[in-house]
C-alpha cells in the first residue's frame, strides 16, 4: 500500500497495477526508467514498499506467456510435458528498486536470484531498509539485502538439520515481517 493506492503484481500482465481507494485503476505500470531508456517489467510476482515510497519489485528474465486456458488433446498435453521435461534451467530473476509508482526509475537491481523465488519482505522500520528474499540463493535460502543498492548483507541456508523451505497454503514459502516487532 502507497496511502490510499493498493499497488497489485500482475504477472500474467507483465505489469504493476496501482488501484485507487475507489477500487478503480489509477495506474498500470509496464516499464521502469533507466539512463533516459525504457525497459519492460517482465512477470513481477512480489513487490514491497519502503517508508520513502521506493518500490522493490522481483522480476523475471521475460515476459510470462499468456495463460491459454483451452481445451487441448492429449497428444498437445504429452508434447507440453516433454517439451517442459527437457528443457533447461529456468533463467535467474532480479529484485530492483524503483523510486515510485509514479515516477518508476531504476535505482538498484540485485544480483542474480533463483529462478523459484516469488517472495519477498521489506523491513522499512530501519534505515536503510533491509529487504528479505525467501529461496533466493536457490530452496532453503534466506537472502538479506541492503535497501538502498540491493547488495547481499547476509545469507542463511538450510543445512537439512530443520525444516527445508516451510511453506503455506499454495505452495509459496512464508517470509513476512511483523509490524509489531519488526521481526521476521
Amino acid at each position: 500500500r502507497d496511502g490510499g493506492h493498493l499497488i497489485v503484481a500482475d504477472a500474467g500482465n507483465n505489469r504493476l497495477q496501482v488501484i485507487g481507494e475507489d477500487g478503480h485503476a489509477v495506474a498500470s505500470i509496464v516499464h521502469y526508467e533507466h539512463e533516459g531508456q525504457e525497459y519492460p517489467l517482465h512477470g513481477p510476482t512480489a513487490l514491497g514498499i519502503d517508508r520513502e515510497k521506493c518500490l522493490y519489485v522481483l522480476v523475471g528474465p521475460e515476459n510470462r506467456p499468456a495463460d491459454l486456458r483451452v481445451e487441448r488433446t492429449l497428444a498437445s498435453v504429452q508434447q507440453d510435458v516433454h517439451a517442459a521435461a527437457t528443457k533447461g534451467p529456468d533463467k535467474p530473476r532480479k529484485l530492483i528498486k524503483l523510486r515510485s509508482w509514479k515516477q518508476p526509475q531504476l535505482l538498484a537491481v540485485s544480483r542474480p536470484l533463483d529462478p523459484d523465488v516469488l517472495q519477498i519482505a521489506v523491513d522499512a522500520g530501519v534505515s536503510p531498509p533491509l529487504v528479505w528474499v525467501a529461496n533466493g540463493a536457490g530452496w532453503g535460502s534466506l537472502l538479506q539485502l541492503a535497501g538502498d543498492d540491493l547488495s547481499a548483507k547476509a545469507e542463511w541456508a538450510d543445512k537439512g538439520e530443520t525444516l527445508s523451505c516451510p511453506r503455506q497454503s499454495g505452495g509459496q514459502p512464508i517470509l513476512t515481517i511483523d509490524p509489531q516487532t519488526g521481526h521476521l
